[in-house]
């Protein structure tokens, strides 16, 4: 039983050795057995016999060789046949662990001390750096694409113009100054007679070609050249610009296509009124007339240049048919109030003015027709009220300016110095030559009344000279006055 117990012992001291050497720490002492209720040291003997069964090997099995391959290949086999050195055992279990052997092309990873690199943001493949190099290449090209953009329609404008205006070119023949037949290239001064000897004559000025403007509608007239209403409505236009060469060009465009358009025929009329080819204008008047004679403005402008040609009978015809296609045109009951009192018609041009009044009460030529009848009627300051009423509706009316001028170079001498304001004032707002042409009448005869005859000599041979119409003064009265200044 001693010798159990000292075998145990020995057993005992042996393991503790053996585990102190490695390292591990002594361990803590074991609590005292618990003994049986008999107080041996059954609990004791039982673990020790427990250990030694496990330890112990079979006598009736011979131990088994290792396989090579099982055999870790740091292992020493001649080792286990050497004493048990416990100092070579604790350095070796103290010597530091060697590192791994990475394999060069393997990706290293990072020490397990550190702390992972936080990944950056990216969107959709790219970091924020790139996005915004990418924005900012957005940004230059569509700025790239803007410009060109704005280059090429610029361009296209440009070449769109200067195609409608090379059309417009081969379309209507450049104005030349016309010449009468039978006279010579060089006009003679105003008043007649040579050029005085010694004085060198003015060099003629070289005819410059009339300047081209664009329409809306051009682009459309060159798609369909042979459009009627499209030329029509152009050639109106070009007569409010007053670019009446191409008005009657276009209007020569669609006779070419249909002679019997009166609409064509009377813009063409109107054309030739304001270029004072009175004679052309009248013919091409009637035509439209002729081909429809329920068209109001025919009328209309054939009664104009009739009532400017100073044949106020027939002016009269012609106002009273176009107020009797639209008795709702105040204007027509005008001028034919004007020509009634030419006519001393006295009670037609009452009932004129009175049906113009009704559509409209603030019309200023109804207010010079019923001046002109109130002269007429011998009411001077009648007259005058209505000239300053109308002047009141529309200070900037050439016509009113003019008349209510005239009327105080006729009618008021004491305010000749107002008249003289007044005509000023209208040759400003006069729109061509025949307009200006009939300002500078009245001013001469302003000057005749304040007995400037030089003075009213000049202004009255420049008025000729702009109311020359078809190789003729228009105004009928204008050579009664311009003989009257030239006498001593």
């Amino acid at each position: 039983m001693n010798e159990i117990l000292d075998s145990n012992q020995l057993d005992s001291d042996e393991f503790e050795s053996l585990y102190t050497a490695f390292g591990a720490e002594t361990p803590e002492e074991p609590a005292e057995p618990r003994r049986d209720r008999t107080g041996g040291l059954r609990g004791l003997f039982g673990k020790v016999r427990k250990r030694r069964e496990v330890t112990k090997p079979s006598p009736s099995a011979a131990p088994a060789a290792v396989p090579a391959s099982q055999i870790s290949p740091d292992f020493d086999a001649a080792a286990l046949e050497k004493p048990l050195d416990l100092e070579r055992a604790r350095a070796t279990l103290l010597e530091p662990e060697a590192p791994p052997q990475v394999h060069p092309l393997a990706p290293s990873a990072a020490p397990l001390s550190e702390k992972p690199v936080a990944a950056r943001r990216k969107f959709l493949g790219f970091n924020v750096t790139q996005l915004a190099i990418l924005g900012v290449l957005l940004v230059l090209v569509l700025a790239i694409y803007i410009v060109l953009g704005t280059v090429m329609l610029r361009s296209a404008r440009q070449a769109a113009t200067q195609l409608v205006v090379e059309s417009l070119s081969t379309m209507a023949p450049e104005m030349e100054p016309t010449e009468d037949p039978g006279e010579g290239a060089t006009e003679e001064p105003a008043g007649g007679g040579a050029t005085p000897v010694g004085v060198p004559e003015t060099p003629t000025p070289t005819p410059q070609p009339a300047p081209r403007v664009t329409t809306r509608l051009d682009l459309q007239v060159l798609q369909n050249p042979d459009d009627v209403e499209l030329r029509i409505q152009r050639a109106g236009e070009y007569l409010n610009l007053k670019v009446y060469d191409l008005a009657l060009a276009d209007c020569d465009h669609v006779l070419s296509l249909d002679k019997t358009n009166s609409e064509a025929h009377m813009v063409k009329g109107q054309a030739l009124f304001f270029m004072k080819r009175w004679e052309e204008a009248e013919a091409a008047l009637g035509s439209a007339i002729s081909f429809d004679d329920d068209v109001e403005a025919a009328h209309f402008w054939l009664g104009l240049l009739l009532f400017r040609k100073g044949r106020y009978d027939d002016a009269f015809t012609e106002f009273d048919w176009a107020a009797e296609i639209n008795p709702e045109n105040p204007v027509n009951e005008a001028w034919l109030a004007r020509s009634a009192v030419k006519l001393e018609n006295a009670d037609e041009a009452r009932a004129a003015i009175d049906r113009g009044l009704e559509f409209d009460d603030e019309l200023p030529v109804l207010y010079i027709a019923q001046a002109e009848w109130r002269i007429f009627e011998g009411d001077i300051d009648g007259a005058q009220g209505d000239l300053l009423y109308a002047q009141s509706l529309d200070s900037h009316d050439f016509e009113v300016l003019n008349t209510l001028a005239r009327f105080y170079a006729d009618y008021v001498p004491e305010r000749l110095v107002e008249a003289e304001r007044l005509v000023q004032q209208a040759l400003n707002w006069a729109t061509w030559d025949l307009e200006k042409a009939y300002a500078l009448h009245t001013l001469g005869r302003i000057y005749l009344a304040q007995e400037r005859k030089e003075d009213a000599k000049v202004v009255l041979a420049e008025a000729s000279d702009l109311a020359n119409v078809d190789g003729q003064v228009g105004i009928f009265d204008l050579i009664t006055d311009l003989d009257r200044a030239v006498a001593p």
